[in-house]
């Protein structure tokens, strides 16, 4: 769609062994968005990494999170006039080939597009993880949108989207935020990508996340979307 603009928003924290092949991708991909990194307070490189390539990024003091990288990436892509943004996760993998396939339903009028790993069965996560996934997605119905792969960091946001996203307090931008955006009449769609295994790096979720997380996100859904229970 002609003059629509995109910002594609890169979280990394400790992923300096990570970006360059991911920086090959999306050069090979011919990506038409705009680029940021938000480095949230690496210490192993990155910084300089970017810099020294001329990379558009924002650095974080310390580390603040996978939810406040976020949250900076849509700030900055809200005052650069962008009518979308896409998240795409640093650590290889996802394809920045399915890029615009994301940036295409914000296009054609979704405000919430997910790049989702299960609409062609993959099965590559950690029973506990893919437990938690089925627990989510039928969380996700009490809203009247179900969506199989709630915990997808691929997502593509709308104009709409991001000033919802910035108005809620979240503790992730996973299946609470999706029940909250379609509880305000949002359109959340779902579409197939393929992802790969982590191949350097380590994963934000830890073995006591496996069971930590999917209990805090299902009483936060529990307590904040139930009838008759008040935000």
């Amino acid at each position: 769609m002609f003059g629509v603009r995109g910002l594609v928003v890169i979280p990394a924290y400790q992923e300096f062994d990570s970006l360059p092949a991911l920086f090959d991708r999306i050069g090979a991909a011919g990506v038409r968005e705009e680029i940021l990194v938000v480095d949230d307070g690496s210490t192993d490189g990155s910084a300089a990494w970017l810099l020294a390539r001329g990379i558009p990024h924002v650095r974080h003091p310390f580390n603040l999170g996978y939810t406040a990288a976020l949250e900076t990436g849509m700030l900055r892509a809200r005052a650069m006039g962008c009518d979308y943004v896409v998240f795409l996760d640093a650590d290889g993998q996802h394809d920045p080939a399915d890029l615009g396939k994301l940036a295409r339903e914000i296009e054609n009028g979704a405000d919430v597009a997910i790049g989702s790993r299960y609409l062609d069965g993959y099965a590559g996560q950690s029973w506990s993880r893919r437990l938690g996934s089925v627990l989510f997605s039928a969380a996700t119905s009490l809203s009247g949108v179900r969506v199989r792969d709630t915990t997808s960091g691929y997502k593509a946001l709308s104009r709409r989207a991001i000033a919802a996203a910035l108005e809620g307090a979240f503790g992730d931008y996973h299946a609470e935020f999706l029940l909250d955006m379609a509880g305000r009449g949002l359109r959340v769609r779902e579409i197939p990508i393929q992802v790969r295994e982590r191949k350097k790096g380590r994963s934000m979720y830890g073995l006591l996340s496996h069971f930590h997380y999917p209990a805090k996100t299902l009483l936060l859904i529990l307590t904040r979307f139930l009838p008759g229970v008040r935000r």
